[in-house]
């Protein structure tokens, strides 16, 4: 996450920015929403495509939900989680605040409404920083805000 060309071609959704669908809808839980204008395994391969480009930030998991859901015959709409990082940037924040591990690596969720609706979300780092009493790391946190921003950008086709 520290490459800073990553962000040079997406830009970074802002409060003001129309690609952003909502911040937390107003919940108090910190979420970043954006509405994609693709499947979810079309806003998934977006974003894996990026990550495979960049060597700053590594895709360690991907958890479809849906598929797990149907091995106990249960149905679910689609939803994925990526599950990436950087430990140049997310170890220095855990030094400073160890529980933030439990929200750390960073994640998207892409996921359909029952309206059809794909959002893609994150947690915002300002928001993980508050809840774990994280300061002083201002400059890495609006790195991975930066990452994040463009990544959902980019899964929802608005990059």
């Amino acid at each position: 996450m520290t490459d800073s060309s990553f962000n040079s071609d997406c830009g970074t959704a802002t409060e003001s920015d129309p690609r952003k669908l909502l911040t937390d809808g107003g919940t108090g839980k910190g979420l970043v929403t954006f509405e994609s204008d693709a499947t979810v395994s079309d806003s998934v391969q977006r974003v894996k495509e990026v990550l495979e480009e960049k060597d700053a930030i590594r895709l360690m998991a991907e958890i479809d939900h849906e598929a797990n859901a149907a091995t106990v015959d249960r149905d679910l709409r689609p939803t994925t989680v990526l599950v990436f990082g950087n430990p140049d940037v997310g170890t220095p924040l855990m030094q400073s605040a160890p529980s933030l591990a439990i929200d750390l690596p960073m994640k998207l969720l892409v996921m359909e409404a029952d309206d059809g609706t794909v959002t893609v979300s994150y947690n915002d780092p300002a928001y993980l920083a508050d809840r774990h009493d994280l300061t002083g790391e201002d400059e890495r946190l609006e790195t991975a805000a930066d990452a994040l921003s463009t990544l959902a950008a980019v899964a929802a086709g608005k990059a």
